[in-house]
């Protein structure tokens, strides 16, 4: 097997050349993850390449990705938006976790690149990171944690926490020259519960592209939703995955919906790559039950998100667990009134009552109470929305969060 590259040549740049607008010489990096498409934690390394590529020479690397699947609808988007960054997408095909020699021609070619930094990201590609650096002779390892829920380390976790348990405190701990984070909730949580060393952890907080509202075309976009303008539409940008808490949403519309009946919740969003459905049967059931299977919209996974957040009337963030949400973030970028939960690091985006409304996780009837307020109250509301994108435009872009990742790589190598 040898991995198929896409996109502008990957070869090695000038040792010491300068970055054109970064912090000092011009990096050679590869960001390495399972896939480029998914959840939060994959689409921000995609725009982390991509805001990076701008000053130094990146990589992106999709170890479980296979070259047929670069034309498929789910992970066409994406490989355009590298391509248009100028970011190579390198595909691995790689089969299973234990064919350890499938690893082989990705190291060969890291080592002919010289690389500074391999930049790793989630569980999986944060396990091998350390002896893929260290084989392919790449100056420093930078492992990134997105998990919304940081088990206690040990053997004692592996039930709970599957491998993360044993990877970030007994491997990634130890070996990666440093360790990203993007929230401070994460970087405390980590220390305290699994022991990681609190001087190589850093916090890069995720981010949020811009979006114009005068170029969402809201009529043609809600269409596509199956909504109208008279429609009250609640909705949420996530996969459909048990964490995320759809259904204390579904059990929210229910109560708002005895006030304002024409409340529709629509959930834009699927399941994992090998299980497209996640909970969307059991949410269905549940809104049987509660009698309003006719509220609940099922999206699917859109490629025009944020023109689908920009053209609703509140976004809303379910989840029981999170780190740093990136649909919070995006929500804020939209400008579209904010109901959330109070998970993980989300009170480190908005503050309650200033960019949004916060509420207790698992509590559908606050949740329907602030959707309530919301749609009682829009002048309040469009303050909230305004001071959250204002907000967003001056602390959460992938340019600034960038120019902080380098700082991080440039930490790393100097040690």
């Amino acid at each position: 097997m040898s991995p198929s590259t896409t996109g502008p040549a990957a070869g090695p740049s000038t040792p010491g050349a300068p970055s054109a607008a970064g912090h000092g010489p011009r990096l050679r990096v590869a960001m390495l993850v399972d896939h480029v498409v998914g959840g939060g934690a994959e689409r921000a390394a995609v725009e982390l390449a991509c805001a990076l590529a701008s000053h130094h020479e990146v990589t992106m690397i999709a170890s479980r990705m296979r070259t047929d699947q670069r034309g498929e609808e789910t992970f066409r988007g994406t490989v355009a938006r590298l391509e248009g960054a100028g970011v190579p997408l390198l595909t691995l095909g790689r089969t299973a976790t234990g064919k350890v020699w499938e690893w082989r021609p990705l190291i060969r070619h890291l080592r002919a690149r010289r690389l500074d930094v391999l930049h790793t990201h989630l569980s999986g590609s944060n396990a091998w990171g350390p002896f893929i650096a260290r084989l392919a002779g790449v100056r420093a390892h930078v492992a990134h944690e997105q998990t919304p829920f940081p088990f206690a380390g040990g053997l004692r976790a592996l039930g709970d926490a599957g491998s993360e348990a044993l990877v970030n405190p007994w491997l990634i701990g130890p070996l990666a020259s440093a360790i990203v984070v993007p929230s401070r909730w994460s970087l405390d949580s980590l220390v305290e519960l699994q022991g990681l060393p609190r001087e190589k952890l850093r916090v890069v907080p995720n981010a949020a592209p811009e979006v114009d509202r005068g170029e969402v075309d809201r009529a043609a976009v809600r269409a596509s939703m199956g909504v109208t303008d008279d429609d009250l539409v609640v909705v949420i940008a996530a996969m459909l995955r048990p964490e995320k808490g759809h259904e204390v949403a579904v059990r929210a519309i229910a109560a708002v919906r005895e006030r304002h009946p024409r409340a529709i919740l629509a959930l834009a969003g699927s399941g994992e790559l090998n299980d497209p459905e996640g909970v969307r049967p059991a949410l269905e059931v549940l809104a049987r039950e509660l009698g309003v299977e006719d509220a609940v919209r099922y999206l699917g996974r859109r490629h025009d998100v944020m023109e689908v957040v920009a053209s609703s009337d509140i976004a809303l963030l379910s989840s029981h667990r999170e780190n740093l949400p990136l649909a919070v973030l995006e929500y804020m970028s939209a400008g579209t009134p904010i109901v959330t939960t109070d998970a993980g690091g989300t009170p480190e985006l908005v503050d309650d009552g200033e960019h949004a409304l916060v509420v207790p996780r698992g509590d559908a009837d606050a949740m329907a109470a602030a959707i309530v307020r919301t749609f009682d109250d829009p002048a309040a509301a469009a303050r909230r929305a305004d001071a959250a994108l204002a907000r967003q435009r001056s602390e959460f872009t992938w340019e600034a969060a960038a120019s902080t990742l380098e700082d991080v790589y440039r930490e790393a190598l100097a040690r």
